[in-house]
């Protein structure tokens, strides 16, 4: 008796795994993606305003819609990062003097983005700061049913 029921129990359990392991229907188009009945769309945050206040990300997380955030935290080489920031800084450089070549007035936001490099770099090169990469990926999803 005993025996009978055990092979219906690991069945049982072993499709369940499988179902979640491997989805009936997987489907992928251009802005979104469908796994059975279930749909859903990742978004990217790829840029950041220069300072962030407390509770900048509180607005996202109170929608009223179910959602998955990650977020990737990923340390950058100095090295590799003064490198990239000193070819930056030459061409925000150049930049300027070619505007200020043509008798264009000057640029706010071009010299402000040269004093944040040179400021990062000062603070890379004493060791006193660190450079990361970050990813912050969000997924919507929305359950539909069958009729």
């Amino acid at each position: 008796m005993i025996d009978e029921i055990k092979p219906k129990i690991e069945t049982v359990s072993t499709k369940k795994i499988d179902e979640f392991l491997a989805p009936e229907a997987f489907s992928v188009f251009s802005n979104y993606f469908q796994i059975g009945n279930k749909f859903a769309r990742t978004i990217f945050l790829a840029t950041f305003p220069r300072y962030l206040q407390t509770n900048w990300f509180s607005p996202i997380l109170n929608l009223d819609r179910v959602l998955d955030v990650s977020i990737f935290i990923l340390p950058k080489n100095t090295a590799t990062v003064l490198k990239q920031l000193r070819d930056q800084l030459a061409r925000l450089q150049s930049q300027t003097i070619e505007e200020t070549s043509e008798g264009k007035v000057r640029d706010p936001i071009l010299e402000t983005a040269m004093q944040d490099i040179e400021v990062l770099r000062d603070k890379l090169q004493q060791g006193t700061d660190k450079f990361f990469e970050l990813g912050v990926y969000i997924t919507f999803t929305k359950i539909v049913s069958r009729n």
